[in-house]
């Protein structure tokens, strides 16, 4: 049976201590929250886990990388050094699948994106990444064999102190009581669940390009589901049609931008090559991750020489993570596009022909280079009834500008971009500007103005926007 581990959210709720290394890390003795969770589980010979990663994956991934058990227990050094006999182990029979699930999913998100690593299991355990437990997990499992619910969580009555208050008609005080003598339950935050909870959760509605306000992670179950309890032990929900999965939402209820369905096609546009990769690379390796059956169209209108391969290399590193991708260069004269218009309009026209994505990446209308505005203009022309975010160059004209639309990035993906663009656009090394301290300043900069968790994100100027 398989642990599946809910330890990619922001942790904003820890503050100072969150920005420096993930909720799930943060140290409980000499070791992080997860560990003690997984030994928990390992206690009773559930040693199988899937780590659904996000925010800060690398600090998780690292630790166990490094992880030493010698460093770990207690040992028997001879012969010099050259033998160590271990004492006591802890994670060797430990098997752990590392899956990144997106930086701003929500629960039901990074439950799915985990469902191949649990399609041979007829049941599975999960749990958030920061909260422990002393419950007895296989009376939690026999529990959910013996019903005919599809799920199971551990409700517990709240053991901080705080009163609860009821009011009359006229709002005068009735009565004060302690919580810890309500009859008041909370997520306990362990489930079971038989592999048929999936069949719920395709009928959730997917959030889509930017991750909500607050805390992503949070309360996976409605609390409606808390009232149908056995014990401290509540079935998450009951076999057959009357559940209706859309109205009790697996993920935790957000304010956020979201569609009923994923991002199925994307299509980028730039003038030159390397303008898609500064300009939104970040959220196209993001939008890969967190879509990964999207295809993405990748146009370049102007290279000749070196600069095609350039960009045909690099635009491959970018689009790796989608399920189908395409590319485009061609020969517009660099400088001429205000002069070249007829022709690059009637290549607009052909392309409309050839795709249709749920949302285009072009350059913003306000950009001072000619061939920018340009793109930008026939942009909009063309993809009338599109989806359009105009990303941003940094460049001499100073034309930054106050972008309204902005997408969190992870360290990870923030470094990932710059070192695939400072490796592949080797052409461009001598320009003064086209620096790794640029490029990160950029992000920085845009992270700065959007309060990203991470500090780094991507700025967009968004002109219309259906909700």
């Amino acid at each position: 049976m398989k642990v599946v581990l809910f330890c990619g959210g922001l942790g904003l709720r820890m503050g100072e201590a969150s920005a420096r290394i993930p909720k799930p890390m943060i140290p409980i003795g000499d070791k992080p929250i997860l560990w003690h969770i997984m030994n928990y589980y390992s206690r009773f010979d559930v040693t199988n886990f899937v780590l659904c990663l996000g925010y800060k994956a690398e600090a998780i991934k690292e630790y166990f990388l490094s992880y030493n058990e010698a460093l770990a227990n207690d040992f028997v050094l001879s012969e010099g050094g050259k033998r160590i006999e271990l004492l006591q182990r802890d994670i060797h029979t430990w098997s752990m699948t590392f899956v990144n699930t997106g930086l701003n999913a929500l629960i039901g998100e990074r439950l799915r994106a985990v469902q191949p690593h649990l399609a041979d299991d007829e049941m599975f355990l999960a749990t958030y990444g920061d909260c422990l437990t002393d419950a007895p997990l296989t009376e939690m499992i026999a529990t959910l064999q013996q019903s005919d619910a599809v799920g199971i969580f551990l409700a517990s009555h709240p053991t901080y102190n705080f009163h609860i208050v009821t009011f009359d008609t006229g709002n005068r005080v009735e009565t004060m009581r302690d919580v810890t003598a309500a009859d008041l339950w909370i997520n306990g935050g362990y489930f079971v669940f038989r592999n048929e909870i999936f069949d719920y959760t395709d009928r959730l509605p997917v959030r889509w390009l930017l991750g909500p306000d607050g805390h992503v992670e949070g309360q996976a179950c409605a609390r409606d589901l808390a009232r149908e309890r056995s014990g401290a032990m509540a079935g998450a929900a009951r076999r057959g049609p009357a559940l209706s999965y859309a109205d009790r939402h697996l993920a935790m209820h957000q304010l956020s931008l979201h569609a009923d369905k994923p991002i199925a096609s994307v299509l980028a546009i730039g003038a030159h090559a390397d303008d898609i990769e500064i300009g939104c690379g970040g959220t196209l390796l993001r939008l890969a991750e967190e879509n990964p059956g999207a295809e993405i169209h990748w146009v370049v209108l102007s290279a000749d020489g070196p600069r095609v391969e350039e960009a045909r290399l690099s635009a491959a590193e970018f689009a790796a993570g989608y399920a189908r991708s395409s590319f485009e260069v061609q020969g517009f004269r660099d400088g001429f596009f205000p002069y070249d218009g007829g022709a690059i309009k009637e290549w607009f026209e052909a392309l409309k022909g050839r795709v249709s994505p749920d949302v285009v990446f072009a350059h913003q209308r306000a950009d001072l280079h000619q061939d920018h505005r340009v793109v930008s203009e026939l942009t909009w022309n063309t993809f009338r009834n599109h989806l359009i975010f105009e990303y941003e160059i940094p460049k001499f004209d100073g034309d930054f500008g106050t972008p309204n639309l902005f997408v969190y990035l992870s360290d990870s993906i923030a470094r990932r971009k710059v070192d695939v663009i400072l490796s592949h656009f080797v052409t461009q090394h001598d320009k003064r500007w086209f620096t790794d301290d640029l490029f990160m300043a950029s992000m920085r900069l845009r992270g700065m103005e959007s309060n990203s968790p991470t500090g780094r994100a991507e700025a967009f100027y968004c002109r219309k926007l259906v909700i």
